[in-house]
């Protein structure tokens, strides 16, 4: 599967959300290296609203492409009830899977007689998710269940071992992002299905941050490469140098900003 790791900041009234990069098919594997491809998207280009996603590539694709999920009006208060995400956001997402025939016409029931009951047991989808608006994080099961996160969460194939990484870090001194970049480090260290590069963003900036090895090789026509960035460029960002970029972590960070 995979690892999408996130954080809320409360002092900022933000959330950090980070993803690895490895696509699994069979015996082999990928690096995503596309801005397109990456687990972890801005919603509609709007820079404070984050979507993170593991389990069926297919799903990603599908509603990382699917406009209005979460609407203009939530991103402009910069809030997301845990309501909005229940009765709208949930269903809407769903819908769309099955608009497009990736799962039958009500894939969270299993139905016991016909293809409209719910007699039968609960049914799952093949994916989890992550969103986050502003400063409010909810996860999305495989079920349909909605949590509101107030701490921190890692989901996919090498969530406990993230996890575990951002327990024995909740205590100390360092960022939302050197946490995020030392959990994801330590699960793509015992998840076969788990590798760098990492890539990082926050509900405050529109610009993803790559972590690791194979950084130089992550390019394309639609990324701009930058060595500083902030949400038109020239923002408070632009004062901070590498210098003010996570440490101990492998490789510099590359800022990456869809044109």
């Amino acid at each position: 599967m995979s690892v999408v790791v996130a954080i809320k900041d409360k002092e900022k009234d933000l959330i950090y959300m980070g993803c690895d990069s490895q696509v699994t098919m069979g015996t082999g594997k990928r690096t995503l290296k596309s801005v397109n491809n990456f687990k972890i998207w801005k919603v509609d280009d709007m820079f404070n609203c984050l979507m993170g996603g593991v389990g069926a590539r297919r799903d990603l694709c599908f509603l990382r492409a699917t406009p209005g999920l979460i609407p203009t009006t939530n991103a402009l208060i910069n809030q997301l009830s845990y309501n909005e995400v229940v009765t709208d956001i949930v269903p809407s997402m769903i819908q769309t899977l099955v608009s497009y025939g990736l799962y039958p016409k009500n894939p969270l029931c299993k139905p016991a007689f016909d293809d409209d009951g719910c007699g039968g047991s609960m049914g799952a989808l093949n994916s989890q998710f992550l969103i986050a608006v502003g400063g409010n994080l909810y996860s999305v099961g495989v079920d349909g269940t909605v949590e509101e996160v107030e701490d921190y969460i890692a989901i996919g194939s090498g969530g406990d071992l993230a996890s575990g990484s951002l327990l024995a870090t909740e205590k100390t001194k360092r960022t939302p992002e050197e946490r995020i970049v030392k959990a994801i480090t330590a699960a793509a260290r015992g998840d076969a299905y788990v590798s760098k590069p990492i890539i990082v963003s926050n509900t405050d900036s529109e610009w993803f941050t790559i972590y690791g090895e194979e950084i130089e090789k992550i390019s394309s026509d639609h990324m701009e490469m930058a060595t500083k960035g902030g949400k038109d460029g020239n923002s408070k960002d632009d004062d901070k140098g590498k210098d003010d970029r996570p440490a101990n972590t492998k490789g510099n960070g590359t800022l990456l900003r869809k044109k």
